[in-house]
């Protein structure tokens, strides 16, 4: 009997060799992964000014406007520049990017962003509320600092704007009470947790958009070029869609006017995120040139890829 125990303290430190290091170590890549997804933002130097004095795009008066809401701390990239690339490219609306002040936000990956306007200045320039608000997905959508964002949305569906959230987004949309009672998608990852969290909105899966005449949500990220591209093709025909898209190279416009695909299983972590969070705690800095006319969907690719896959 004796001689059992020893054989098997023998074992089980033998197996503890083996298991706290590799516990270490992943402890000590969590904690350096949690640290640079925490990390604070703002880090660029921004003349003091004030915002009125700050350069932003024209008016056209003559043109829609569509409004696309930043978060109040972190905004994801791909869905805000999505339809900032696509409704700029169309040359037919006026594109702002907006938040509840002027001031520095973070879009996904560490990018800074100005917002074009404040509220109140949007306001001020228009007179009456954008025709199309674009709702992108940020964190924390309940947390306080961002009710201003829910109410404002809420403010501009009243007065008759046309609401469009993309990915994620749909759960910022649900947030507002607007989705009660309607159809509407969101990514195929976070679906399932947003349904039992809004069950009064009609979650459907299987499609990239949701066309519902007065609003629309889109489904995984890129469908939200899907959806943007039908709405223009709706609004300023379809050539003008087809034009967006063969210069962008898309080459899914299939999906613009058949929505419906397979949908993905849903995934929580991969293996690959996984191994970078515990295992690859020695981040890299990774920088980015930016210059004139850089494209916002190939900046959103490097900055989203990198990001959401904790690798720098």
């Amino acid at each position: 009997m004796k001689k059992f125990f020893k054989i098997v303290l023998r074992m089980v430190l033998y197996v503890l060799a083996f298991i706290l290091p590799v516990v270490g170590l992943a402890a000590i890549g969590y904690q350096s992964t949690i640290g640079l997804a925490s990390k604070p933002a703002h880090w660029a130097v921004i003349p003091k000014t004030d915002g009125a004095s700050l350069r932003t795009k024209s008016f056209d008066p003559s043109k829609p406007t569509v409004a696309i809401v930043l978060g109040s701390e972190q905004t994801e990239i791909t869905d805000f520049l999505i339809p900032y690339e696509l409704f700029s490219a169309s040359e037919a609306y006026n594109v702002y990017a907006v938040a509840p002040e002027r001031k520095l936000t973070t879009l996904s990956g560490g990018l800074e962003v100005m917002p074009d306007f404040s509220y109140v200045e949007l306001d001020t320039l228009l007179g009456k509320s954008p025709d199309v608000v674009m709702i992108p997905a940020f964190p924390a959508v309940t947390r306080s600092n961002n009710q201003p964002v829910i109410s404002w949305i809420k403010q501009q569906s009243g007065k008759g704007s046309f609401i469009f959230s993309i990915c994620v987004g749909a759960e910022v949309f649900a947030a507002t009470g607007l989705l009660d009672g309607r159809t509407a998608t969101t990514h195929w990852g976070d679906i399932a947790r947003i349904e039992q969290q809004y069950p009064a909105v009609n979650w459907v899966r299987g499609v990239r958009y949701v066309d519902g005449e007065t609003y629309m949500t889109s489904a995984g990220i890129t469908s939200g070029i899907d959806a943007v591209l039908h709405y223009i093709a709706q609004h300023n025909g379809e050539a003008m869609a087809q034009a967006i898209s063969q210069k962008m190279r898309y080459p899914s416009f299939a999906n613009v006017n058949h929505p419906q695909v397979e949908q993905y299983p849903p995934v929580s972590v991969t293996p690959l995120e996984l191994t970078n969070i515990l295992f690859h705690w020695d981040h890299p800095t990774n920088g980015v040139f930016l210059y004139d006319g850089v494209d916002e969907l190939d900046l959103a690719s490097i900055f989203d890829t990198y990001a959401a896959t904790y690798s720098t």
